[in-house]
This record gives C-alpha cells, sequence and structure tokens, in this order.
C-alpha cells in the first residue's frame, strides 16, 4: 500500500455522483441528515452484526462508550472486574488503548497467546507503588498486582481471535516507545526516570504511513486468527495535551486527520473492513457536543452516534 492518488476513470466518477444522490453534496437546511446540531452522515455497511455475536472494542476511552449499548452481544472487554484500589473509573477503562502502536502489538499478543507477566522492565515508580507502562490507566501498587492485572488483561484478550466483529477505535498519534523491548506505551514513564535512563524513551508522534502500517498489520493479523468483520472508528475525544512544541488544538488536528485517512485507506485496501462516522458526527456539533470540559462527549450524543450504528449494522 502507499499513499499515492486515487485516480479513477471519469466514467466511474460519475457513477459514483449518481449513485450518491443527494448524499453527494453538504447537507443543508432541511436534508434529513441534518438534525439540530448535528449532521448524521448516511452510511453503507459493507456488513451486518447479529444479536448473540461477540463483539471485541479496542482503543480509546470511546470504545467504553460504545461498550454500553452493546446489549445483546457478548462483549469480552465488559467483563473485566477490577476494584477501586486497583483503578479509578470504570473497571474497563484500563483497557484503554490509545495510539496505533499500543493496539497493534496488544492485538499481536492476543493472537499468538502471549503471556503479558514476562514482559519485564515496563513498570515505572510513582509514589505508593508502580504503575504499569503498557496500561493507560491503573493506580500505583505492588509489583505483583501489576501482574496480576496484567493476567486478567490477557485473559480478557483470549476471546478476540474469536470475535465475530472487531470494532477498533482510534485515538491519537502521540505516543511514548521503550527502545530496550521496542514497544509502545499507554502513559508516559517518570520524568525523573527518563532524565536517569538518557535514550531509553523516546517520544513518536505517527506519520500518517506509520499509523497505517501498524493497523494494517493488526487487521491483518485478526483476519489469519478468523475474525470476518472489523468496523473502525475515530474517537472524537481530543488530545488532552501534547509533547509538541505548539498548541494542543493543533497538535489534535493534526492528530485526528491523520487517524482519519488512514481509517480511510484502511477500508480501501482490505474489503472486510468499514469506517462508521462518529467522529464526523460528533464534530458536526462543534463544541455543544462536549460536556463543559471539551473533552468528553455528551451522553445524548454518544446514544444518537450509537443508535445509528445499531440501525445500519446490527441485523434485526
Amino acid at each position: 500500500m502507499s499513499f499515492s492518488n486515487i485516480v479513477i476513470s471519469a466514467a466511474q466518477a460519475l457513477d459514483n455522483a449518481r449513485a450518491a444522490g443527494k448524499n453527494r453534496t453538504y447537507p443543508k437546511a432541511g436534508d434529513d441528515r441534518a438534525e439540530e446540531m448535528l449532521i448524521i452522515p448516511s452510511v453503507q455497511p459493507r456488513f451486518s452484526i447479529r444479536p448473540g455475536e461477540t463483539v471485541f472494542t479496542i482503543g480509546s476511552c470511546f470504545a467504553r462508550e460504545i461498550e454500553e449499548y452493546l446489549t445483546g452481544f457478548t462483549v469480552p472487554t465488559q467483563g473485566l472486574k477490577l476494584g477501586p484500589e486497583l483503578v479509578d473509573g470504570r473497571p474497563n477503562s484500563i483497557l484503554n488503548e490509545y495510539n496505533a502502536g499500543s493496539m497493534a502489538q496488544r492485538i499481536e499478543w492476543a493472537v499468538a497467546g502471549r503471556d503479558t507477566t514476562a514482559i519485564a522492565g515496563l513498570t515505572t515508580a510513582m509514589e505508593g507503588g508502580e504503575v504499569d507502562l503498557l496500561l493507560s490507566k491503573g493506580l500505583a501498587v505492588s509489583n505483583d498486582q501489576l501482574m496480576q492485572v496484567r493476567s486478567l488483561i490477557d485473559s480478557v484478550y483470549s476471546a478476540l481471535p474469536a470475535a465475530d466483529c472487531v470494532i477498533l477505535t482510534l485515538g491519537m498519534t502521540e505516543v511514548w516507545r521503550d527502545e530496550e523491548t521496542g514497544l509502545y506505551l499507554n502513559r508516559i514513564p517518570n520524568p525523573r526516570e527518563m532524565r536517569r535512563s538518557a535514550g531509553r524513551y523516546s517520544f513518536v508522534n505517527f506519520t500518517p504511513d506509520g499509523c497505517y502500517q501498524q493497523m494494517a498489520q493488526a487487521i491483518q493479523r485478526l483476519k489469519a486468527a478468523g475474525v470476518a468483520k472489523v468496523l473502525v472508528t475515530v474517537s472524537p475525544v481530543p488530545l488532552a495535551s501534547t509533547f509538541e512544541r505548539r498548541d494542543c488544538v493543533i497538535s489534535n488536528s493534526y492528530s485526528k486527520a491523520t487517524l482519519r485517512v488512514v481509517a480511510d485507506m484502511l477500508t480501501r485496501d482490505f474489503d472486510f473492513v468499514d469506517y462508521f462516522p462518529s467522529y464526523e458526527i460528533v464534530q458536526s456539533g462543534g463544541l455543544e457536543s462536549y460536556l463543559p470540559d471539551h473533552i468528553h462527549v455528551k451522553p445524548i450524543v454518544v446514544k444518537r452516534i450509537m443508535r445509528h450504528l445499531i440501525a445500519n449494522y446490527v441485523e434485526s
């Protein structure tokens, strides 16, 4: 795959325009895609999901929002039970994977059945104990407790290869990497430790090509394992902070634009991969789509997104 221009014949372009009908033009007032403060793009699903099937969600915190509406399905990631002494907030929020690198390696481990408790050296000291750099969340606890959590997560991911549908929610392009192991991290190491271990950690901001390579390899692994349906979304939750020397708003724009391009390329290159426009729906409403923190999407907007997804993808 390369990021070269997409070229089709003039006849095909005209056929595309005719097939799109009224959806070819951006919706104006009165268009049935325009609902109060949101625009709801039409979709043409490549597959359907039948009630009772196993749906495995991987990605950012928006993946956790999606899970709550998947009633009638087997959703392994909802089964993780951790107490408040191990994680703050939703127990399964510890499963969040924000970047393409960590998502791809998690899929690789799950398909291979890797025991992640055998991965050494990727914890860092914090007040009260240690935290796991492979996990986006988790309170500072003992190393034994961290390994127990890793083992539980391995158990959840053991269901991934047998899933009927996998939903991948791409979150951000900025990521930290451990150069000793070559692994991508889900949180920043202790800054004091980074200064002591000069050269061990690096900051990566994925380009479209780099992000695509990670996700394409992951999707190929899912296909080889027998997964026949993959739905890709881009998280509407913005980048909370940046490690680039620029305004976070600009870094977020780069991040989401990159992920959106990658999502499109994946659907062009894999016929069992589809894209759902949750990002576009939220962005159409501007700041009115978000809670006062301008980070988290209002529950009423999430509900409208999921109603659209279920109406189009869930077989009645």
